[in-house]
């Protein structure tokens, strides 16, 4: 490997575990491609302390994960980390445009604020990197300038020893879906238990299930849904759950609910990280929109349209029902060959 060494640095991550899980798992997948790589995780208020963790960091690689205020803090560190030789990569987890949007539905504070100082900084604040990863098309203003080094890819997923495959025990009648999420409005579960209502009357002989793992700003709009719909028997709220007791939550399962409301923030295409993580499980997944990873015809991801629309989403879980879905082996290793980390990284560092 042409590179040795590689700091990964993140701000304001502490309390998401799965924007933790994905950063050390590049981490750990740099590693396993010999490359000398460590996580540098600060707080949003630790600006200080991580410029001068920057300044100080001899890394041949530095990795930064796009949060828009940090970085307007840190720019000139970038520039000079740059003029002195450092590869810099950041790695934007959602197209600026859409984030404005995710701001505007979640009702961020300081909101104009917000707003009018993105649009000060456009696309300069972008500058000094050599590579900008993106997972989505950006829009033409915030890309402005940065075509040239900017490259999208689907996430990837660290898959080892570690990842434990999913035991099912499907049913000829009945399909448990599962959904793991910090519930937000963009995750469309709604869609989803307002279809379970219209199949179950139209399909009283099969029985699908539904369980929510996860806390969140749309969870108690989500209970008194499935309350109002009278599918406490169908729809299973866990709370938000890790380490093995989210492992026995998986037990029994057999497709994995992705978001199925991108268009909520504006987005047609996504490469959205519960995807990777269902199939590294071995399970297949329910999904919307456009994903780099996945053909349309995939028997892996299966699509729903990218809109409000209900009675689609009954129909494919009345196909799901009666079709044979791929194995947990055949699932993990599609992903093996095309989700993985390490194959992604590489990518990445060709040409730097």
């Amino acid at each position: 490997m042409k590179f040795k060494t590689m700091s990964y640095y993140s701000y304001g991550n502490e309390n998401l575990p799965g924007v933790m899980k994905k950063i050390n798992n590049t981490v750990k997948a740099a590693q396993n491609i010999g490359i000398d790589a460590e996580h540098k995780a600060f707080k949003t208020k630790e600006r200080l302390v991580s410029a001068k963790a920057l300044l100080k960091d001899n890394s041949e690689l530095i990795f930064i994960r796009f949060a828009f205020f940090i970085h307007t803090f840190l720019f000139p560190i970038l520039i000079y980390k740059r003029l002195t030789g450092a590869k810099i990569i950041i790695d934007v987890p959602t197209p600026r445009a859409i984030a404005l949007n995710e701001m505007r539905g979640n009702k961020a504070k300081n909101l104009k604020i917000k707003i009018l100082w993105n649009y000060i900084f456009s696309s300069w604040i972008l500058f000094p990197a050599n590579k900008i990863i993106q997972y989505a098309d950006e829009s033409a203003f915030f890309s402005f300038g940065l075509k040239h080094k900017t490259i999208k890819m689907g996430n990837g997923i660290l898959i080892d020893e570690t990842t434990k495959l999913v035991e099912r025990n499907k049913k000829h009648n009945e399909i448990n879906l599962i959904g793991v999420a910090s519930l937000a409005f963009w995750h469309g579960y709604d869609r989803l238990i307002k279809a379970l209502a219209l199949f179950a009357e139209e399909n009283s002989k099969y029985k699908i299930n539904f369980k929510i793992i996860g806390d969140g700003e749309v969870l108690q709009d989500l209970k008194d849904l499935v309350t109002q719909l009278q599918l406490e028997d169908r729809v299973f709220f866990k709370g938000a759950l890790y380490g093995e007791e989210l492992e026995q939550a998986y037990l029994g399962m057999d497709i994995g609910i992705a978001s199925l409301g991108l268009y909520r923030i504006g987005l047609s295409e996504a490469s959205v990280l519960k995807t990777r993580e269902y199939m590294a499980k071995g399970l297949c997944v329910l999904g919307t929109g456009k994903d780099p990873d996945f053909t349309e015809d995939s028997k892996f991801r299966f699509t729903v349209p990218n809109d409000e629309s209900i009675e689609p989403i009954a129909k494919i879980l009345a196909q799901l029902v009666n079709i044979e879905l791929p194995s947990p082996e055949e699932t993990r290793e599609y992903a093996k060959e095309h989700l993985a980390f390490e194959g992604k990284l590489k990518a990445i560092l060709d040409g730097l």
